[in-house]
């Protein structure tokens, strides 16, 4: 074996160590939860009355108005009916009313899996989400099936709401069951969530401050500043993880699952860390990854807080840069949010107002010249030069008075001298306004 052989494979041994006692694990928790799983869902049926749905069964199930086309597995707590759906029902994301904002995600969550449609009302029968509605009779106990619905009490957050879908079939009650108790016990369920699953929840927003503090006393978090960085990768998710993982500082460091090739490190910044800066880890991240695994990513770096209450704001930063650099084919791998401050102020301005500002700064032949990939991409690189003619002309591989020449074109058809940092910097908001209308 060559010199340079034995460095890889000693460099990759204690990974593949650490791989194999990853698997066991893996294999270990989805044996308990199997168990767990198949305990459950005899609990359910019996209490639901349903039996568990065979293998390639199909049924044709008439639920709040809809008959189904094709098969949707339904699965609750080990609870499976096989439905079939050619129609939603649309739920409302207007209103006027009030509504906590967890239980609307839970209501979200059980249409986006099963495609029943709640109503929700206070204990006294008065509408919560949809005002058009009228005020319905609360005087029963459990489940009451009326005009045609199904309706059924539950305890959310502490507090009692009365809950209504279409049906009146011994379907809809088998179902009422069902919903009460996840509805009862959803803001409940995140403690019991994997450590990864428990972070990407926070990081999307989908936990209440209640939630955060759990997990921050389960987990030991430290009382220090953090921030979160959002990658995405070309190679296999689970291999990014893992070595993500091992580059911790402290224990509270975490790399979680997001979706696809897309993923999250949870950073706190100690005060005596051999980094400089957000960014300098993220770099270090991106050069590990592709040393160790030959996986090329992309990194969203989100600003620093105070709190960890605060992660999921820094989260949606790092995801905002990310996505920012891919629309204007920023270089490099590692972008932060503060790059693109500019973008997201203009971003939230209306396009009819973006379109007004535009038309201001572009007269005569200057949107034909937009059109110029090559001649806008020359401005691009003299920009990121520092408005450095020399070097511009060295990575473009372009003769220095080729370079003089486009600038020279660009200040006739558009009356902005690049050389200039105050026009370089209007040009700068023209092309990207240009990419935002």
């Amino acid at each position: 074996m060559s010199a340079s052989g034995g460095i890889f494979a000693v460099r990759f041994k204690p990974l593949r160590a650490k791989r194999a006692a990853a698997r066991a694990k893996r294999a270990s928790f989805a044996d308990k939860s199997a168990q767990a799983k198949a305990q459950n869902s005899e609990s359910v049926i019996k209490k639901t009355g349903c039996g568990r749905a065979s293998a390639g069964e199909a049924a044709r199930v008439k639920i709040c108005g809809f008959l189904t086309d094709a098969k949707k597995s339904l699965i609750f707590n080990g609870f499976c009916c096989i439905m079939k759906q050619d129609e939603k029902a649309v739920l409302p994301h207007g209103g006027r009313g009030y509504m906590n904002n967890e239980l609307k995600k839970t209501l979200r969550t059980i249409y986006d899996n099963t495609g029943i449609e709640l109503f929700v009302y206070t204990a006294g029968g008065e509408p919560v989400f949809d005002l058009s509605r009228k005020r319905i009779a609360v005087d029963f106990d459990g489940i009451a099936q009326r005009d045609g619905n199904t309706r059924f009490k539950a305890v959310f957050k502490a507090e009692q709401y009365v809950f209504e879908m279409a049906g009146a079939t011994g379907i809809e009650k088998n179902y009422a069951f069902m919903l009460a108790d996840m509805i009862e016990n959803s803001s409940n369920r995140a403690v019991n969530l994997p450590k990864g699953e428990y972070a990407r929840r926070i990081l999307l927003g989908e936990c209440n401050a209640s939630d955060i503090q759990k997990y921050r006393v389960k987990y030991s978090v430290p009382d220090l500043p953090c921030c979160c960085l959002a990658l995405h990768t070309d190679g296999k998710i689970s291999d990014v993880i893992t070595l993500l993982s091992q580059y911790g500082e402290n224990e509270a460091d975490c790399a979680v699952t997001i979706s696809g090739k897309d993923c999250a490190f949870i950073k706190f910044v100690e005060s005596e860390s051999e980094y400089q800066s957000s960014v300098d880890f993220a770099s270090f991240l991106t050069r590990s990854l592709l040393e160790e695994l030959g996986i090329r990513c992309r990194v969203g770096v989100g600003g620093t807080f105070r709190h960890f209450e605060e992660i999921g704001a820094s989260y949606q930063q790092a995801s905002a840069a990310l996505r920012m650099s891919a629309l204007f084919e920023s270089k490099g791998e590692v972008h932060s949010y503060r790059e693109f401050l500019l973008i997201k102020m203009l971003e939230d301005i209306s396009k009819a107002k973006l379109s007004e500002y535009l038309s201001i700064l572009l007269e005569g032949d200057a949107r034909e010249l937009l059109k110029d990939e090559e001649m806008v991409n020359t401005a691009e690189e003299f920009l990121e030069n520092s408005l450095n003619a020399s070097e511009t002309s060295r990575n473009l591989y372009m003769h220095r008075n080729t370079l003089t020449y486009r600038l020279d074109k660009i200040e006739r058809v558009m009356g902005l001298n690049l050389r200039k940092f105050s026009d370089a910097v209007t040009f700068r908001v023209i092309t990207i306004l240009n990419k935002l209308v």
